[in-house]
């Protein structure tokens, strides 16, 4: 083995170990990628918007941000009903703000929901639901019994007083989704 030959089998190995170091470059690179894509993944399921909306006594909605992002409300429709802030409202992460809704103008019956919405990446959505409400009894109050002005007394009321009619209802609410949309007010 001469001189020549040594030196070109160390000229192999150079190359050799620079191609196998490009490899692993190469391959670290790939990896990196890869898991730059598993993190973003990640972070979208760990950031999902999402609100519940829970009814309350004297028809009156509880809006909770229920999703992993802080949430800016812009506007809500609720059958004929709506609320438009010039300053979005801040609901966020946790559960423990939320906004109530007054429903007292809304009819008997079951009423679309919808709530446009900004999470703090400055993302769009519009969150559907529905509302329904139901009616559970019917009292009247007759024309011959008025507030008494002390305890145990009864009045009459006069002639031509009309009956009361007084109707309890049941407040149910839902929310079915929260989707992205571009959505201008």
């Amino acid at each position: 083995m001469g001189i020549e030959e040594i030196i070109v089998r160390a000229d192999i190995w150079r190359y050799i170990e620079v191609f196998s170091i490009f490899l692993m470059a190469l391959g670290a690179g790939v990896f990196g990628w890869k898991q730059l894509e598993i993190n973003r993944r990640i972070k979208k399921l760990n950031d999902y918007v999402a609100i519940s909306i829970i009814p309350q006594q004297d028809l009156r909605l509880q809006i909770r941000n229920a999703g992993k992002i802080n949430l800016y409300i812009h506007k809500w429709e609720a059958g004929d009903l709506n609320g438009n802030y010039k300053e979005p409202i801040l609901i966020p992460v946790g559960g423990i703000s939320s906004i109530i809704i007054n429903l007292n103008k809304l009819i008997i019956g079951e009423h679309n929901f919808k709530m446009y919405i900004i999470d703090q990446r400055g993302e769009k959505y519009i969150s559907t639901g529905k509302i329904f409400i139901d009616p559970i009894s019917i009292a009247q109050q007759p024309p011959s019994i008025i507030k008494p002005e002390a305890i145990g007394q009864m009045q009459e009321q006069k002639e031509g007083a009309q009956i009361q009619t007084m109707v309890k209802v049941n407040l149910r609410a839902y929310s079915y989704k929260t989707e992205k949309y571009k959505w201008n007010i």
